[in-house]
């Protein structure tokens, strides 16, 4: 066997191992490869994944509910102060849930101590702070008055929640400590009365209620208004002659404190002096003591 015979077998060989297109195999042109993709362009791309028809819309849908329900939870609607000489104020959203509670002064951060009054409703707040009140000495049958003041959004909603409130605070109240006052105002435009109000350690409803008297009497003093209690702050505006009969929801109410601070100031005239008294006695024991000498 010739060298040229040996080629033609080996060649026949590797024909018989290869496929039919190997012939052709290096003839194609390379495709070039697209950015980084690591396979060619001829190879078969995934399709995407396409949710099912209005599944989008749906989960937009749900998100969306949820961001404007929490936006409405946390929005306030309306601001609730209570006065006493404790000073509060209580932030609600429109289903009327406590969205934050503020001390103004000591006695209220003494008040709030160990309760956490945060998403709970309205009443049961107020009905809470009552009884710390209460158990804190600081309402009580003789000083059973309180100064319940609404501002709000929608005003005639706060009424509305004011008025219940009120009520509320009556009935509580009567069945405690046998007896309640409950003033109350809703309250207009008070932005220019935070700076006061907080220098003064006071709510907003308070220094509303301070402010028009002061602007009625410019011979009463906000800084010396702010340091009463609402009993004593009431009874001070009456002997001032101030027009207080607009903060009682009840005419009953305003006509049996008329009665109470006149008498009381009319005690305080009328009872004796210890003083005078004792010297009188004195003087008389002098002169029975010159008589037995003379004698």
């Amino acid at each position: 066997m010739n060298r040229s015979e040996i080629e033609k077998r080996i060649s026949d060989g590797f024909h018989e191992m290869t496929p039919a297109y190997d012939e052709n195999l290096f003839e194609q042109p390379a495709v070039k490869a697209e950015g980084n993709e690591w396979y060619l362009s001829t190879h078969e791309k995934k399709k995407p994944l396409n949710l099912l028809p209005g599944a989008g819309l749906a989960m937009a849908a749900v998100i969306f509910f949820f961001v404007q329900n929490w936006f409405v939870s946390a929005a306030t609607f309306a601001s609730v102060y209570m006065d006493v000489n404790p000073s509060l104020t209580l932030k609600i959203n429109s289903k009327e849930r406590v969205t934050s509670v503020h001390a103004e002064n000591a006695d209220a951060e003494r008040i709030l101590q160990g309760m956490d009054l945060r998403n709970t409703d309205i009443d049961t707040a107020v009905n809470a702070i009552l009884g710390s009140m209460i158990r804190n000495g600081y309402l009580y049958e003789g000083n059973d008055m309180i100064l319940l003041s609404m501002e709000c959004r929608d005003t005639q909603k706060g009424d509305i929640i004011r008025q219940r409130l009120s009520a509320e605070i009556n009935d509580s109240l009567s069945a405690m400590i046998g007896r309640a006052t409950v003033l109350e105002q809703q309250l207009g435009e008070i932005a220019d009365l935070e700076k006061k109000a907080r220098e003064n350690q006071i709510s907003l409803g308070k220094a509303a209620m301070i402010a028009k008297a002061v602007n009625e009497n410019e011979s009463l003093s906000f800084e010396e208004l702010s340091q009463m209690s609402i009993s004593e702050l009431m009874k001070k505006l009456h002997q001032e002659g101030a027009d207080i009969d607009d903060y009682f929801d009840d005419p009953e109410d305003y006509y049996e404190f008329i009665y109470e601070a006149d008498h009381e100031d009319q005690d305080d005239i009328d009872e004796p002096d210890d003083d005078i008294d004792d010297e009188d006695d004195s003087d008389d024991y002098e002169d029975d003591s010159d008589e037995s000498d003379d004698d």
